[in-house]
């Protein structure tokens, strides 16, 4: 099975060919433009186009589509992004913050969905892959680790035949300029033993997050990470007056918590000990919910102490980054957390329960914390929003789900519209979400 692959983001294109492989054993082609694309589908009928919306000046999906309903090929096609006009039994939308493992379980679907062609195709090509024992690894990978746990063979061709001949041990450490030795020969691929590679994909898919996650903020001070989430938060389009009065605010704020260990007590003592992602979360949903609180007709500068107080202490009980970002009962159910899956779930109750226990903590920060997902009793993810969830609650919830989008997408330029049309419709029978959005929405720099 071939899929082409139309990412002009090299990062992003090795991370979904490997976990395309991983799912579907399939072969990824990869393309930079809709037109490069078009030229390899007429060469090779693929069974799947996965493709950015738009890349640079092309619409690349719309180009594509209109190409193949030109030709009466009917293909798969999977748009990273929802900018698309046209419509398709065969177009999938995704969003384009999409990350590698969603796009590959949704690509697989597609192909178990579809009727015999695909799946016979896919059955062949099983078949073969009994007797093929390595997989492609693209090359960059390997620029993001200095030791990896299993041997890497190199491809060379022998006659009409292909040889792998072993070129990095496993648990050995190398040094990036033999990558480098093999770009500049245009190797763009090494390869790892079929029986490694799913797990070694679950290892580059840990690593990347980590990127995500701490490339800038793994051993910062605060004052570093804060100068970083305000940096982020300019890029993505937020008005850097508005940000101002937000760090002028919240330091106050900081300062307070930070000096009160006698009072506060847990909350201080959590403050104090956060560095890296977690500290970096937890600011920038202290900014964004106080942009909001500011412009929102009902706000009350009091209530910004109470969510920057909120924002530090409402994932206390969650003890990774993967935990953190668990937003919804899918993914708590898709995360297998094994004996942790109750605490999860149970995170804003046991938090919002230890903080009522200090009856110096205002009151409003254990209900804005317990309501934080939407629940009244703190347990879950629910979609819907309890109508017993105070305002601050929903507020909070809106903040925090625009932070995490902002920090988990995988993209280095963000689609700021789509972030805020995917957190309305993931809670679309809400009527406040809207309007905390519409209030955050106020403080962007005129387009």
């Amino acid at each position: 099975m071939q899929i082409i692959l139309v990412e002009p983001d090299q990062r992003l294109r090795d991370m979904f060919s490997m976990n395309l492989t991983q799912s579907l054993g399939a072969e990824v082609i990869p393309s930079e433009t809709g037109k490069d694309a078009w030229a390899m589908i007429e060469l090779l009928e693929p069974a799947m186009i996965i493709a950015k919306d738009k890349i640079e000046s092309e619409d690349t999906v719309e180009f594509i589509l209109q190409k193949l309903k030109e030709e009466k090929i009917e293909i798969p096609l999977i748009s990273l992004g929802l900018s698309v006009e046209s419509t398709s039994d065969t177009l999938t939308l995704l969003p384009e913050s999409t990350k590698p493992e969603l796009l590959a379980k949704t690509a697989h679907a597609i192909v178990k969905r579809e009727q015999s062609k695909l799946n016979e195709e896919l059955e062949e090509q099983n078949k073969k892959d009994q007797n093929k024992n390595y997989r492609p690894v693209p090359l960059n990978i390997f620029k993001y680790f200095a030791v990896i746990p299993y041997d890497i063979f190199i491809r060379l061709k022998r006659g009409e035949e292909f040889q792998f001949l072993k070129r990095i041990n496993s648990n050995e450490g190398y040094d990036l300029s033999v990558i480098d030795g093999y770009a500049s020969k245009n190797v763009t691929h090494l390869y790892i033993h079929k029986d490694h590679y799913s797990d070694f994909t679950t290892i580059v898919n840990k690593r990347f997050k980590e990127l995500l996650n701490d490339i800038h903020t793994a051993s910062q001070s605060k004052e570093e990470i804060q100068s970083y989430v305000l940096e982020q938060l300019t890029e993505v389009g937020l008005n850097e007056s508005n940000l101002q009065l937000a760090q002028e605010s919240i330091s106050k704020i900081n300062s307070k918590i930070e000096n009160a260990n006698s009072k506060l007590g847990l909350l201080t003592e959590i403050y104090n000990s956060q560095l890296g992602y977690r500290f970096r979360r937890s600011y920038m949903i202290s900014v964004v919910s106080s942009i909001m609180i500011k412009n929102i007709d009902w706000g009350e500068s009091k209530h910004s102490e109470y969510l920057t107080m909120a924002a530090y202490v409402h994932d206390m009980f969650l003890e990774s980054d993967e935990e953190m970002d668990i937003m919804s009962d899918l993914e708590l159910e898709q995360a297998f957390l094994g004996d942790a899956h109750e605490r999860v779930e149970n995170h804003a109750k046991l938090a919002a329960d230890k903080l009522k226990e200090n009856d110096k903590v205002p009151s409003e920060v254990e209900k804005i914390v317990r309501h934080h997902h939407g629940s009244h009793s703190g347990i879950g993810f629910p979609r819907q929003i309890s109508p017993q969830v105070q305002k601050l609650g929903v507020l909070f919830l809106a903040a925090e789900e625009f932070s995490l989008a902002i920090l988990s997408s995988p993209r280095a330029k963000i689609n700021v519209g789509e972030v805020f049309g995917q957190i309305k419709e993931k809670f679309s029978e809400s009527t406040e979400v809207p309007k905390c959005l519409e209030a955050l929405k106020k403080s962007f720099k005129k387009s």
